[in-house]
């Protein structure tokens, strides 16, 4: 094993001596430069499994994971000089599409300009001023950022980028400041929702108790007089009334007196009982009165303690 690497060490050394750099497919790395390298395979008259075997070498961080990713789900009777060559072309293709399709997005405008110039590298005949460089990252850029760089008109790629990073330094401010302000009408709405529904039950808290004390206080009754309203003393004393009628009719008529089914009246007893009536109604009515007048006077003393 150690004489193999011995062999094919005078190899490497001579492509590195004749400009070959690794690949890392990186922003700094120029595709050509690879390209230039598999040429310098065919002027040394390599064969196709050494020529393979240096390129690889040469391949380093993302560039070699593109390589190992593709082995892995090739069958390795595939895997020969052809097979690189092939595929690296298609790798650059791919490149150049994706610079021809590129857009800012959700990359800040630093991440757009490096990612911008390491695509442009695989597709160098799409760029080869800087007027048309300027035009298609300025076509990329958001429309927020663009909005404050478009007015401009200038004319470096440099300085194009150097402005679009100060407006989008100004946009985050301005969105930030929408943000807390937004916040703050959030929070002042909160706090008077807050205190209106406070208020709310307060009031509700108060009519409810002064509710309970009402009803506490219809219910409570004096332990001494036991006070009726007048109305009732009425009706009181005209139960009396018939009460006492009922019982003086009995007394005054005459058993077996009786005219078809009705007793025979006697003009004496119904004067005599018309008298009694007056009188006995006279007495009521000064009963009447003075009941009145003790709850009258009742009422207005005050409740006691």
């Amino acid at each position: 094993m150690v004489e193999v690497v011995r062999r094919e060490r005078p190899l490497v050394d001579k492509i590195w001596k004749q400009g070959a750099e690794e690949f890392r497919a990186s922003k700094d790395d120029d595709p050509e430069r690879l390209e230039n390298t598999i040429k310098v395979f065919d002027e040394l008259s390599c064969t196709p499994e050494k020529c393979i075997k240096c390129v690889v070498s040469l391949l380093k961080d993302s560039a070699y994971q593109w390589w190992n990713t593709l082995v892995s789900v090739v069958p390795r009777e595939r895997v020969n000089w052809e097979f690189f060559q092939e595929e690296f072309r298609n790798f650059i293709d791919q490149r150049r599409k994706e610079f021809l399709k590129i857009k800012q997005g959700r990359m800040t405008v630093t991440e757009y300009e490096h990612e911008f110039i390491r695509l442009s590298k695989y597709a160098r005949e799409c760029v080869l001023t800087e007027a048309i460089m300027y035009q298609r990252f300025e076509d990329g850029i958001n429309e927020d950022i663009h909005l404050f760089v478009g007015v401009l008109e200038l004319k470096e790629f440099v300085v194009l980028v150097d402005r679009a990073c100060k407006a989008e330094e100004l946009d985050k401010e301005k969105r930030s400041t929408e943000i807390e302000s937004r916040d703050s009408r959030k929070r002042l709405l909160c706090k008077s929702f807050q205190s209106s529904s406070k208020k709310s039950r307060e009031f509700t808290t108060r009519s409810t108790t002064s509710a309970g004390f009402s009803n506490k206080s219809k219910g409570r009754q004096s332990p001494g007089l036991k006070l009726r309203p007048p109305r009732l003393l009425v009706l009181a004393t005209l139960d009396r009334m018939t009460e006492m009628s009922a019982k003086e009719k009995p007394q005054n008529a005459r058993p077996g007196s009786t005219v078809r089914g009705r007793p025979q009246r006697n003009p004496r007893n119904e004067m005599s009982s018309k008298n009694i009536s007056r009188s006995r109604l006279q007495e009521l009515r000064v009963e009447h009165r003075r009941e009145h007048m003790s709850f009258v006077l009742a009422k207005r003393r005050p409740p006691p303690m």
